[in-house]
């Protein structure tokens, strides 16, 4: 008879974490998929069978705005400015929403000015690169990134389209 196989607790992490970030645009995948590996190797964890999805994960820690931000072309228009930094709030957040308050905070943080972030979201809105979740209060609303918004952060840092 033989042995029951026992799975490998290092190999079904691995498996778990590649599921996680599937669910992510390409040019984003790799970076999460590093700091969710880099977060469970360092904390002490008990080994389970179930593993969490999005709902219940803590949200993604990239390094910081101003490496991501650096990743893409120095001439980059405003609303292209605003884009990134949308998608950068949007990882940071427990609930993969963001709002324009806090794409424009990160902007202003590395030094970035926008002329008016409000004209420049409904401009990113027209464009269908952001899409509307939900409305909090009177004025201020949660968007998320699309994925016309992510095909334009793939080619604003060289990537090619993926054919399917």
């Amino acid at each position: 008879m033989p042995k029951p196989s026992i799975e490998n607790p290092t190999k079904k992490l691995l498996d778990d974490i590649k599921e996680l970030v599937s669910g992510l645009p390409q040019h984003l995948q790799g970076p999460a998929f590093t700091v969710l590996l880099q977060k469970e190797l360092s904390l002490p964890r008990k080994m389970n069978t179930t593993c969490s999805a999005f709902p219940t994960a803590a949200p993604l820690r990239m390094s910081s705005f101003g490496e991501y931000f650096n990743g893409f072309p120095l001439k980059i228009k405003q609303m292209e400015k605003l884009l990134v930094a949308a998608s950068f709030a949007e990882i940071q957040s427990t609930d993969r929403t963001f709002t324009v308050e806090s794409a424009h905070d990160l902007l202003k943080d590395i030094g970035v000015m926008l002329s008016s972030a409000n004209v420049f979201m409904k401009q990113i809105l027209n464009k269908k690169w952001v899409i509307t979740i939900g409305k909090l209060g009177k004025t201020t609303y949660k968007y998320r990134v699309s994925m016309e918004g992510h095909k334009v952060l793939k080619m604003l840092t060289g990537e090619k389209e993926d054919d399917k």
